[in-house]
């Protein structure tokens, strides 16, 4: 197991969310309260979309051995979608080694004080580093076939009028491919 944080145990903002409550349509204010154990936090966020650059602007108190207050903005990027209408991104705010990340995201991550982006925070995905943390090269190979199995268990549609849909021969080719991966690998340590 990595030292590295996990995604799924983060605090996160999304996009998709904010722009089902409107804050994406127009400009408007409100909070969003999450719980933990009893524990309360609460965030405000004002959506400004009548300036030329529209952004979010956040703002909350961090309690450590003092109350920190944090208001900052959180830019939004908006891009045009194949089949009509827009999509709505954030801009990561944060800057990692003097670098400003600027990364189109749908979702920030609580930090320690901030909200960022995964790469920025150092979050990875906990099934990463399951399988995929380790060095072996057969249990990686394992690892891509088991979800590829299961990817094929919870398909809903596997044929269309007699014939494999092309998703369906994808994961089967991917899992014979890996089979195929970890055969040669065990020969090989046969061999030697």
């Amino acid at each position: 197991m990595s030292s590295k944080s996990f995604v799924e145990g983060s605090r996160t903002l999304c996009i998709y969310e904010l722009n089902k409550w409107g804050y994406t349509k127009k400009s408007r204010s409100g909070s969003i309260i999450w719980t933990y154990d009893e524990d309360e936090s609460r965030i405000g966020i004002v959506s400004n979309l009548a300036s030329g650059m529209p952004y979010f602007r956040l703002y909350y108190t961090v309690y450590r051995d003092e109350p920190i207050k944090r208001d900052y903005k959180v830019y939004m990027d908006q891009t045009a979608c194949h089949y009509g209408g827009r999509r709505s991104w954030f801009i990561c705010p944060l800057t990692v080694d003097g670098v400003v990340c600027r990364r189109r995201v749908a979702k920030l991550y609580y930090g320690d004080t901030w909200y960022g982006c995964r790469h920025c925070m150092g979050l990875g995905y906990q099934k990463q580093y399951e399988y995929y943390g380790s060095n072996s090269f057969l249990l990686k190979g394992l690892a891509r076939y088991w979800d590829a199995e299961e990817a094929l268990d919870n398909l809903r549609v596997r044929t269309w009028r007699g014939r494999p849909t092309k998703r369906a021969m994808r994961l089967l080719q991917k899992k014979m491919r890996y089979s195929r991966l970890m055969e040669h690998e065990i020969d090989l340590r046969n061999l030697l």
